[in-house]
């Protein structure tokens, strides 16, 4: 038999040696795999925790069970008296219930994931200096990251929870912009077109008090569905799974619909507005902000642009940028339609600006952007462009009568 022994200098007790002494009785193991397509994070864990004193021992399938079944998360407290901590999945979880040894249930767990996190007040807010699992800097520079006068309404959610759920420049912030130009009221019918993870919904419900249909092709509702529910607005907001161009809403159905970051992947056609108008009722407002243009580009792109990094990615993609266009453009997409009057069409302020510091939010929480492209990539040409080009679009247009 063949034996390793390990002496591990520490302060203190033996407790402050446990978690070295762990990783040396079950040491990392990595594995080559065959590459494959689609989105893979630069890091990423099936399991976190963060908790003094706090060991995982097993993450199994309960006994007796062979296949599914609900898994069973096993640890233990290593310290002589209680301690606290917090778990992280790779996966969104519906529901944690406690059990015993036996894996015998004893009842629900008081914790929540991070799909419920849209709440103002949360044990986070108590603690800012924690450091969160998922993110890789604190709730208290979080927090700072995301603050912005300009939105006083989103600077009041989760700031985890907003960077966990993100899929382009900041939804809320977006959302919130288009808002102080919208008329919106209680019970409303409101279409969140393209609404990705569909927090933007969550804040219409939870801001405004109107019923929204949280419509996204890549998300699913069932995904979405627990996110609401967590949220608490499961009354106020229903997911729906639906292709942009084969939408299950009735004719003269909704009130307003709202547009975040998405609207140019699907709504660049002639003939789109004249689909898509039909289910909105007359009078109904449109508001849509998107990545975009400041002026158009003439001539080649800038280098900044199209140069690239050591993985030869760069910033402008051209099966995606190309469907960036200015607000003059999308005024007279829409206006020369005849269905809808333009009440306002600009460049967001500072658009740029607005980018690129939830960009560097993204960067420092060390957050995988999951749609865009790289992080270190967007940051890089909106310095270089510095609002000469890219930048933030806003449109907001009404159903004539």
């Amino acid at each position: 038999n063949i034996a390793e022994y390990s002496i591990i200098p520490h302060r203190g007790g033996w407790e402050n040696a446990f978690e070295q002494a762990h990783r040396f009785a079950a040491p990392m193991r990595a594995r080559w795999n065959r590459q494959g397509t689609g989105f893979v994070p630069n890091a990423a864990s099936l399991l976190e925790l963060e908790g003094e004193g706090l060991v995982v021992t097993a993450l199994k399938r309960p006994e007796g069970v062979q296949q599914d079944g609900e898994p069973i998360l096993r640890l233990f407290n290593i310290l002589d008296e209680p301690t606290a901590g917090r778990i992280r999945l790779a996966e969104p979880v519906g529901r944690v219930d406690i059990v015993d040894m036996k894996e015998e249930l004893l009842g629900p767990a008081t914790g929540r994931s991070w799909l419920g996190a849209a709440s103002t007040e949360t044990e986070r807010d108590r603690h800012p200096e924690v450091r969160s699992v998922f993110l890789k800097i604190t709730q208290e520079q979080a927090r700072a990251l995301l603050y912005d006068e300009r939105f006083p309404r989103s600077s009041k959610y989760d700031p985890e929870w907003v960077l966990s759920n993100q899929m382009g420049p900041n939804a809320l912030w977006l959302t919130e912009s288009l808002c102080e130009r919208m008329t919106l009221k209680p019970g409303m019918r409101v279409l969140d077109m393209g609404c990705g993870t569909a927090i933007s919904s969550i804040f219409l419900a939870k801001e405004f008090g109107v019923r929204v249909w949280a419509n996204d092709l890549w998300v699913s509702a069932e995904e979405n569905q627990e996110r609401i529910e967590a949220a608490g607005v499961a009354d106020l907001v229903t997911p729906v799974r639906a292709e942009a161009h084969s939408l299950p809403y009735d004719r003269d159905f909704f009130d307003a619909v709202i547009s975040i970051d998405s609207f140019h992947y699907y709504g660049t056609s002639d003939t789109y507005l004249g689909y898509f108008s039909m289910f909105l009722k007359s009078g109904a407002q449109i508001g849509m902000a998107v990545p975009g243009l400041v002026k158009d580009i003439e001539g080649d792109l800038p280098a900044y642009l199209t140069d690239k990094d050591e993985a030869g990615n760069s910033f402008w993609d051209p099966k995606e940028c190309w469907s960036f266009h200015t607000a003059d453009w999308w005024r007279n997409h829409w206006e020369h339609t005849g269905i809808v009057d333009i009440e306002h069409a600009a460049p967001m302020t500072d658009g740029w600006k607005v980018w690129l510091k939830f960009d560097d939010a993204v960067v420092a929480a060390a957050i995988p952007m999951a749609v865009s492209g790289p992080p270190n990539l967007t940051g890089g040409a909106l310095r270089a462009d510095r609002g000469q080009y890219l930048g933030l679009v806003e449109i907001i247009a009404r159903v004539r009568r």
